[in-house]
């Protein structure tokens, strides 16, 4: 696992907070950037032009979730989803709906897109007249992301639900014993799942069973308390059974805490997860985790040397990280190919 390049954000927003951060291509990225509400920027970068990254301009809430389609861009803020045209680097269209952030956002077909939000509902839009034509309701917290598998939706919050669109009735729920979903990814009939609690498990969606689960991000102090990266930079002291947080840290009262955590790190929740080949790989506040479905538990953790990192994703065998570095908000490309595959135990160990 190698550190492949580095870009720097503009100086103009060094006291920035960003994320979320998304991946279009090999040379395409966008990064999306807020400073109190009042500044909220999506930067897209497109490599394979000399021109430095355009700033699209729109939201005045902090942005929480990007999907792209081609051409095309959706945001998803506190008050609005934004369609945006990247050809043209210009606003088509807004979708709009009482306050409750967009933490996801879907494109479903040619007339049709689809948010998540932090009221607990679905809701999806006619792509052309921004009406609101249904509204999935189900969950009982609010929804973080969401997936097509096949005709299907899939929306993470508590459990998860799939959903038959058109119809707007929920067809399966996948329980996941935690109080929250933070990742949901989809690879052929495989579903995985990223739990508030660290944990992270593996379904088949055909058979509807539960493949496998792991507890490759989880700490402890003691046996009932687990710590957690916030993404301020902060750290949270959460208990188990009930989960709630019992204590918060601010980032300068963290100097000098004594916790024994893997690789010097605080950990996080997991922040990206992707079915990759054969393997599962996720990234929290611990770091770059790869296992061998079959293998599980068992897991390789190859710590990255920056705690600070505000968003993450993986995409095409590379790491993808937001973070801060001596002041600079930096998008930091890692490849994940030169991790030692020995290091992964066989099924007889």
């Amino acid at each position: 696992m190698s550190l492949e390049r580095t870009f720097t954000l503009p100086e103009s927003i060094t006291t920035t907070l960003a994320g979320p951060l998304h991946i279009i291509s090999a040379t395409k990225y966008l990064v999306a950037t807020h400073d109190d509400n009042t500044n909220c920027l999506i930067w897209y970068y497109n490599l394979s032009l000399s021109s430095e990254p355009f700033a699209l301009r729109g939201h005045t809430h902090a942005v929480w979730s990007l999907a792209t389609d081609s051409d095309y861009l959706l945001s998803g803020a506190h008050d609005k989803v934004i369609l945006w045209d990247l050809s043209t680097k210009t606003l088509v269209r807004e979708y709009l709906y009482p306050a409750s952030t967009a933490y996801g956002v879907l494109f479903w077909d040619q007339r049709t897109v689809v948010s998540g939000h932090f009221d607990t509902l679905v809701r999806v839009w006619d792509r052309e007249t921004a009406v609101c034509r249904r509204l999935l309701a189900g969950h009982g917290r609010g929804v973080n992301d969401l997936k097509r598998y096949k005709g299907f939706l899939l929306s993470g919050a508590e459990n998860v639900r799939m959903w038959d669109v058109e119809a707007g009735t929920c067809l399966y729920v996948f329980e996941t014993d935690s109080t929250w979903v933070s990742v949901v990814d989809v690879k052929g009939d495989m579903l995985a799942v990223a739990c508030l609690d660290w944990t992270t498990k593996v379904w088949n969606l055909e058979s509807k069973e539960l493949v496998s689960e792991m507890f490759g991000h989880s700490a402890r102090i003691g046996d009932e308390l687990m710590i957690s990266s916030r993404i301020d930079g902060g750290i949270g002291i959460w208990r188990k059974d009930p989960v709630e947080m019992t204590r918060y840290y601010p980032p300068n009262e963290i100097q000098g805490m004594k916790y024994p955590i893997e690789h010097g790190k605080f950990v996080g929740g997991v922040i990206s997860l992707r079915l990759f080949g054969d393997m599962i790989t996720s990234l929290s506040g611990r770091g770059f985790m790869v296992t061998k479905r079959e293998y599980l538990p068992h897991v390789v953790t190859l710590g990255l040397p920056h705690r600070h990192t505000w968003a993450a994703t993986i995409s095409g065998g590379k790491a993808y990280l937001l973070l801060r570095i001596d002041g600079r908000v930096c998008l930091e490309i890692w490849n994940l190919y030169g991790f030692d595959k020995a290091m992964i135990p066989s099924k007889e160990r």
